[in-house]
């Protein structure tokens, strides 16, 4: 696959996440930033293609991360109560 299709992957990836995607002049590569509840991903316009690839899969990474922490679904085993015990119901 070619770099410019892999790079135009990535950046649906980041719209279907619904994260801001944005390219500017910059004086660094750029990066993730989170406002409130969106995030926006700022990248300097005349890195490579392969720079762009590799920070949005940076970006794309920790806001997976971000949303598997904050997922109040996810418990553990241990953490989980016990179920309850109804009278009657033959357990």
């Amino acid at each position: 696959m070619k770099t410019s299709e892999v790079l135009a992957g990535l950046e649906q990836e980041c719209r279907g996440l619904g994260v801001k995607l944005y390219y500017d002049d910059l004086q660094s590569e750029g990066g993730l930033c989170r406002l409130r509840d969106s995030y926006y991903l700022i990248i300097n316009r005349r890195t490579s293609a392969e720079t762009k690839i590799r920070i949005i899969r940076h970006a794309l990474a920790e806001i997976r991360r971000n949303a598997a922490e904050s997922s109040p679904g996810l418990t553990t085993e241990a953490a989980r109560p016990e179920p309850t015990q109804v009278p009657g119901l033959g357990q």
